[in-house]
């Protein structure tokens, strides 16, 4: 059978001249790349501003905190000192107090994050405050109630003895 003649190549491999590649950077992607790292370096720089003004909105507003804290247990140092009889009305008037200090402390604060600690830390104290008040209030009550006792079972003694 005839054996057909297929291409020969007339250069041997490896001799042939090399075909220049054309590489990313030949078509602009390299000022690309630079583009992305500098919008990625102000993004960064973005994210530790927000930071920073986080943290310092809650360094101002836990010193606020501290600040009204300490008025209010003065206010608390002479409501009893002051207290009605039976210490009647005492927790009320520290509950409102406590509101009413406590109010403007969350102003100004733009971070929802810092915002909601914040409110957490206010509510937390505010309970403990006004438990304790309310706690007082009651043991004052019941100790003016037994010297109450106390002083009418003194009397009646001292009635019957007189009228016997």
């Amino acid at each position: 059978m005839a054996q057909e003649q297929i291409y020969q190549p007339q250069v041997a491999p490896g001799n042939t001249a090399g075909i220049p590649l054309a590489q990313p950077q030949d078509f602009g992607a390299g000022v690309g790349q630079g583009i992305g790292q500098l919008g990625g370096a102000l993004e960064q720089g973005k994210k530790i501003d927000r930071q920073l003004r986080a943290d310092e909105q809650a360094t101002t507003a836990a010193s606020n905190l501290a600040r009204v804290r300490l008025a209010l247990d003065e206010q608390r140092n002479t409501a009893r000192a002051n207290a009605a009889p039976l210490a009647a009305g005492h927790a009320q008037a520290m509950a409102d107090s406590f509101d009413a200090a406590t109010q403007d402390i969350t102003a100004g604060i733009t971070d929802t994050r810092v915002r909601r600690s914040i409110e957490a830390q206010i509510q937390e104290q505010r309970a403990s405050f006004v438990g304790n008040e309310d706690a007082w209030q009651a043991a004052t009550a019941a100790k003016e109630s037994v010297g109450n006792i106390r002083e009418t079972g003194n009397r009646w003694s001292a009635f019957v003895r007189t009228s016997a």
